[in-house]
């Protein structure tokens, strides 16, 4: 039984709280006042889910309060008892991040995730999400649900609240899967007939033999290939032998005649170079090189005292001009008109003060004059009206006067202040000059004496270019010297090689004719192994091929044994599956007999426990032409249908009876219904029969009713809470909702 429910940012409800109790829970309010939202908490709050979010009419930010103010996230707490236990369920939603949820049992903590939640709930109730949205839960307007799904549907949501589906999905399964092994059998049949058993066992006969024949002759030619490969490895390892010392004879001729090119190159090279003795060479050019060395350093020591004398001569220079500047500014420079305008700025600053007071004080006077009746404020004497007049207007023309001189003095002092703060930074520069010069001295002196030296550097040139000329033809010669000795050496080393080679030419012997007839004999032997391999190759080639054909043939009559077998069990399979098939569609058949047969017998109980009248003395299913119908018993004898026959009360009572029926029988541990508006298209006498029957007999059968209305006389139906929601949609404010108590004991 459902106890409590509070409501947090959900929908229209800002903070809502609402106590049930068993019996009939009424919800009343217009259009638009938050009445279905209760519902959807309820149904959100014990499965996660909503029927409009199943069928994506909403998302869940929708369900999150975006008016009067958007909120980010939404809270549902549910409590109910449930053999003996007390349950709470929180759900929290949000825009941002997945929606939490908890579950506690008796105050302990037993799940923290939407699905665990959702889990032990439809563990808990035994009835999930499908079964409490169709039969429990019947939204706006639904009450007939099951009357207005078209013919064929019906049978097939039905079968889904019952899980019968399963069957029939397995039927349609196993009805698939027989198909495709009928399918591949018949594949199968047809690729046996492509092939000649006879003529396949024939030709595997024909390439056994054949095979035998050629691998006696591939064995043959491997041996003689084998025989003759030795012999051409013997004769390749003298031929290579004979062709390295070849090579070597050929390679120091060679060597003998590149050595002879050298020394002639090197003899005519020396005729063209000079000679002399490298010593001497060697002395002139020390002596040469540090004469040109000591000048150079010389002229480079001249040129940088130069460098430095005009430098220090610039910065000299920089100082004198920064000395003339800081004189002719120091020369217009008065220390006394500084003190003078401040002491005229102190002068301004007491007028502005003396100003400010005295317009005070006519504001002050003007106000009093004002607020004055017969007296005046000032010398207390009699006060006319025309005098506080002339008196008003004398007092508004001095503040006048006094609010201009006030802006003039204020627009003097802002002057001022800018004169005196340009006279206090000529002051500090004044300052800085006078210690500027004080730093920089006579410095006129040290110019002078800079440009005297600077003048005598300049004329001190050093002669540098002709000990440079001496330098370089000493050099010259000393490399010319030093190359000769190489060259010299360079021809003594070759000589001697030369010598050397021609030597080791005298010692070494070949006999080109051995060498020729060698190199026949190697040639034949090649060719033999060649012609030998390429017969062999050719022989286990098609040695290859046969095997290959004969591989198919064998495979072609593996193939025609394993097809037979196969044949065989698919036909064994179809058969099988067939009557699987069979059996599962009797199944469903049964339990749909089972179903509907207690679902009548309920259906009749509560029939004649509610139905005020004789029209209509049995209820029943039928299942007929794939569909399940709903139908009366007449005084005449016979069943008609409750779709398009019946009254629309007599409709409403039918589809009543049936979801009690259907909620005791599918749920029995619930015994719940949720009613949304019941009445829909309903007549006045129908409501009132309905409302009776909600109030007098549906409360043996349902332990608790959420009926959920904008019609009044439901309030009648009440048997626990009533509560009337209220919210004026215009000013887009959050739901109202007001506790009705004791209504329906009045």
């Amino acid at each position: 039984m459902l106890q409590k429910l509070s409501l947090e940012n959900f929908r229209s409800h800002k903070k809502t709280e609402f106590e049930f109790a068993e019996g009939n829970n009424v919800l009343i309010g217009i259009s638009g006042s938050g009445k279905s939202s209760v519902l959807d908490a309820i149904c959100f709050a014990l499965y996660g889910n909503t029927p409009k979010l199943q069928a994506r009419k909403l998302k869940v930010a929708d369900l999150i309060m975006d008016k009067p103010t958007p909120e980010d996230e939404a809270k549902i707490t549910l409590n109910f008892e449930l053999s003996g236990k007390n349950y709470e369920i929180i759900r929290i939603l949000s825009k941002t991040k997945p929606t939490y949820a908890e579950l506690r049992i008796d105050g302990a903590l037993k799940a923290t995730s939407t699905t665990q939640v959702t889990e032990i709930t439809e563990r808990a109730l035994k009835a999930n999400f499908e079964l409490f949205s169709k039969i429990i839960y019947s939204e706006q307007n639904q009450l007939d649900y099951f009357l207005t799904v078209q013919k064929g549907d019906r049978m097939a949501k039905i079968d889904e609240l019952l899980k019968l589906q399963k069957f029939e999905r397995a039927r349609q399964i196993a009805t698939s899967f027989k198909n495709k092994l009928l399918y591949k059998a018949k594949n199968l049949s047809e690729s046996a007939e492509k092939f000649d058993e006879g003529a396949l066992k024939s030709e595997k006969a024909r390439l056994e033999e054949e095979i035998r024949a050629l691998g006696e002759e591939i064995n043959a030619l491997t041996q003689k290939n084998k025989t003759s490969k030795n012999e051409a490895d013997l004769l390749e390892k003298s031929f290579s032998e004979m062709s390295k010392a070849k090579s070597e004879i050929e390679a120091l001729a060679k060597k003998k005649q590149e050595l002879s090119g050298a020394i002639s190159l090197i003899e005519n090279e020396l005729k063209e170079m000079p000679k002399g003795d490298i010593e001497t060479a060697q002395k002139e050019f020390e002596a040469k090189k540090a004469i040109f060395e000591e000048r150079s350093k010389a002229e480079e020591a001249r040129k940088k005292e130069i460098a430095l004398a005009e430098l220090r001569l610039k910065d000299r220079q920089k100082q004198l001009e920064e000395k003339e500047k800081a004189g002719e500014f120091l020369k217009n420079f008065s220390p006394q008109k500084a003190a003078r305008i401040e002491e005229s700025l102190k002068a301004l600053r007491e007028s502005q003060s003396h100003a400010k007071i005295e317009k005070k004080s006519l504001e002050k006077a003007l106000l009093q004059l004002k607020s004055a009746e017969n007296m005046c404020p000032t010398c207390d004497s009699p006060l006319s009206e025309e005098k506080k007049s002339v008196l008003e207007k004398e007092k508004k023309e001095a503040l006048q006067k006094t609010e201009k001189l006030l802006e003039s003095i204020e627009k003097d002092i802002t002057e001022f202040e800018g004169k005196f703060a340009a006279e206090k930074k000529s002051l500090e520069y004044a300052k800085f000059y006078e210690k500027r010069l004080e730093q920089i001295g006579p410095v006129e002196e040290e110019i002078n004496s800079l440009n005297s030296s600077l003048k005598a550097l300049l004329e001190k040139k050093i002669e540098v270019d002709s000990s440079k000329a001496d330098y370089e033809s000493a050099k010259s010669k000393k490399d010319a010297l030093e190359r000769r000795a190489l060259r010299e050496a360079r021809l003594k080393e070759f000589k001697e090689r030369f010598g050397e080679t021609e030597n080791l030419l005298k010692e070494m012997k070949f006999d080109d004719n051995a060498f020729e007839k060698l190199r026949q004999s190697f040639e034949d032997k090649k060719r033999e192994v060649l012609l030998l391999s390429k017969d062999l190759d050719y022989k286990q080639k098609i040695a290859l091929e046969k095997e290959s054909t004969f591989k198919k043939v064998r495979e072609g009559l593996n193939f025609l044994e394993k097809n037979a077998s196969e044949i065989e069990y698919l036909k064994y399979s179809t058969e099988t599956l067939g009557s699987f098939s069979n059996i599962l569609t009797d199944v469903q058949g049964r339990l749909r007999e089972e179903f509907v047969a207690t679902l009548n017998e309920v259906m009749n109980a509560v029939w004649a426990e509610i139905y005020p009248y004789e029209d209509y003395s049995e209820i029943r299913f039928k299942i007929e032409e794939n569909d399940y119908l709903l139908q009366l018993f007449d005084l005449k004898g016979k069943w008609v249908n409750v779709e398009g026959i019946v009254s629309g009360g007599e409709r409403a009572i039918a589809s009543l009876v049936m979801r009690v029926a259907l909620s005791v029988t599918l749920a029995p541990n619930l015994r719940l219904l949720i009613l949304d508006e019941p009445t829909h298209n309903l007549d006045s006498g129908t409501i009132e029969k309905l409302t009776e029957i909600l109030k007098t007999k549906i409360s043996s059968l349902i332990d608790q009713i959420f009926i959920v209305t904008h019609d009044e006389r439901l309030i009648q139906a009440a048997t626990a809470y009533t509560y009337e929601l209220k919210r004026e949609a215009g000013k887009k404010e959050p739901t109202k909702v007001e506790k009705i108590e004791n209504f329906f004991e009045g």
